[in-house]
């Protein structure tokens, strides 16, 4: 039933669903697992962490206009969370993620208050890229089991 489909992200995975749950209204509830929310901020961060400056991130974006026609700004978690209406939203992230940084996380949490949703990340102090399920085990598998028992109902109802 419609009202029963949840979908799980992880790292780009994460972002996908997040963007696939603001196009898809019968999506009822999305887990989002270090991912991004802003892809020319996130660009500007690897630039950064990699020692190129960031205004190259216009001309990355520009070249894959140009001579692909994609425009990797078109779809957004973070224009797609303002679709969900306040549909639940789950928010993992390591506080310590060198490769997507927290705040992407911060930024998709904004976004849903700014749409009148209502989110609380779960942000991890020393876990780094989508090793929050491998660091607090016993947790995670709680807190994604109660969520979407919660959003979407239990396996037997």
């Amino acid at each position: 039933a419609a009202d029963r489909i949840g979908l799980f992200g992880v790292s780009g995975g994460a972002g996908t669903v997040v963007i696939a749950s603001g196009e898809e209204p019968q999506v009822a509830a999305v887990w989002e697992d270090s991912g991004w929310g802003d892809i020319d901020v996130f660009m500007q961060d690897e630039l950064a962490r990699e020692g190129f400056p960031t205004f190259l991130s216009f001309g990355a974006l520009l070249v894959g206009r140009l001579l692909h026609g994609v425009d990797l700004t078109a779809l957004s978690p973070l224009k797609a969370v303002a679709a969900l209406h306040g549909r639940p939203i789950y928010i993992v992230h390591g506080m310590a993620d060198t490769r997507m940084p927290v705040k992407q996380a911060y930024l998709l949490a904004d976004g849903v208050r700014q749409a009148g949703g209502t989110v609380d990340p779960w942000i991890l102090p020393g876990v780094g890229h989508v090793r929050a399920a491998f660091l607090a085990t016993a947790e995670y598998e709680q807190r994604l089991v109660d969520f979407f028992s919660r959003a979407l109902g239990s396996p037997t109802s």
